[in-house]
């Protein structure tokens, strides 16, 4: 585990526009570039795909994609900017380079602890609060936009409390839109309905706070008890919009977002202005045979982001552990990666090693408005935050 300086705590927290020499911009502009790229790769996996024909993908990705593509469509307006709201993780390591760690654009968490940190009156954090303020009022702005005076929009989470009910809750409070389960919606031939204390009225957008699996019976999970049934559908043939639109989930694989760099080459014409930590499927054999001969270059991870399971620590690991580790992924290689430590990514220069992690937030389509700051997280050598952020101690806003 990197363990965040306490000397390092102080600079971020009071630092309003700067990181080291790279300062915002370039941060800011690389995320924006991602979440383009992401966008076309979406739009892209629901229509022709072109994308798919240009890499040699793993069976897993391309069964997750296809399932994707059945619920997925390229001709409803609401659907062309598929990704409102989302949360990215970034790295930063001895020489200063950053690096694109995990991406969260389905239903991205973080705001609430945000909003915690920031509230007090301590002076060291009056520029992270003035900026998260900011980042919020856009998020307001850019909804109206979208839901338009004649329309209602709501907030769709868990009705039950659990890891996430707060951030979903607050997500709510924050838009000044009404927290709902599914117990309170549903859909019509003539549209979304909220019925409430013998009152209906006709829904326009959702904000959705539940996973793809969990938002509708008839599409996804049938067992789920979360999600509402016609609901994609409804969103399909134009009769609701819900954000972030069903397919974002593809980006909880790390075994996809790993592709980010070659869908900015394929759909932008570019170089990646940042680069993002080198991460390998485990169902490819060269891959295991990497992780065999040289195990302290690796993390081995499940490519869920949103999978509790702890990872393989390769540069920590002892021989039993690691032995243990590779028998589960044997069972099913297609859900693992394996991440190198920077300290053997060549980029690095063979010798960097993390000093702190980075969750950051963006809002809205057009423009996309990039929160200048986030929260300072502990992390692994290959990047990625040690903790779930629902459950991280070493959060520190910047």
């Amino acid at each position: 585990m990197i363990q965040i300086s306490d000397e390092c705590r102080k600079f971020f927290s009071r630092t309003p526009l700067g990181i080291g020499d790279i300062g915002w911009m370039p941060i800011t502009e690389a995320v924006t570039e991602r979440l383009e790229a992401a966008e076309m790769f979406l739009a892209d996996v629901a229509s022709n795909f072109h994308f798919g024909r240009h890499l040699d993908l793993s069976p897993t990705i391309r069964n997750a994609i296809q399932a994707a593509r059945e619920y997925m469509t390229s001709g409803i307006p609401s659907f062309q900017r598929r990704i409102w709201f989302a949360a990215i993780d970034l790295v930063c390591d001895s020489h200063g380079q950053f690096w694109f760690v995990d991406d969260h654009y389905c239903c991205p968490m973080g705001l609430h602890q945000m909003y915690q940190l920031t509230s007090g009156s301590d002076q060291r954090i009056s520029d992270a609060s003035r900026r998260f303020r900011e980042f919020l009022n856009a998020g307001r702005g850019s909804l109206r936009s979208i839901v338009g005076e004649d329309s209602v929009a709501v907030v769709l989470g868990s009705e039950t409390f659990n890891t996430t009910y707060r951030d979903n809750f607050f997500f709510a409070d924050f838009l000044g839109l009404p927290y709902v389960s599914q117990g309170e919606l549903e859909m019509r031939p003539t549209g979304l309905m909220q019925v409430s204390h013998g009152h209906e009225s006709r829904i326009g957008v959702v904000i959705r706070r539940l996973q793809d699996d969990d938002l509708d019976p008839n599409c996804f999970r049938p067992d789920s008890l979360q999600g509402v049934a016609g609901l994609v559908k409804g969103a399909r043939s134009g009769k609701v919009n819900v954000l972030n639109a069903p397919g974002t989930g593809l980006f909880n694989s790390r075994a996809i977002t790993r592709l980010i760099p070659e869908m900015i080459s394929f759909y932008l014409g570019k170089e990646p202005l940042l680069p993002t930590i080198p991460t390998l499927d485990c169902s490819n054999a060269e891959t295991m045979d990497l992780v065999r001969n040289a195990p302290r270059n690796y993390l081995l991870r499940t490519c869920n982001s949103m999978d509790p399971l702890e990872p393989l620590v390769g540069p920590t690991a002892t021989r039993q552990e690691r032995e243990s580790y590779l028998s589960r992924i044997r069972e099913k290689p297609g859900n693992f990666v394996a991440r190198q430590t920077l300290a053997s990514c060549e980029e690095s220069g063979f010798d960097a090693v993390p000093v702190f992690g980075i969750r950051t937030f963006s809002v809205g389509t057009t423009p996309r408005h990039v929160l200048q700051g986030g929260l300072l997280r502990d992390c692994h050598p290959d990047g990625t935050p040690v903790d779930p952020i629902y459950n991280d101690d070493s959060l520190v806003p910047l």
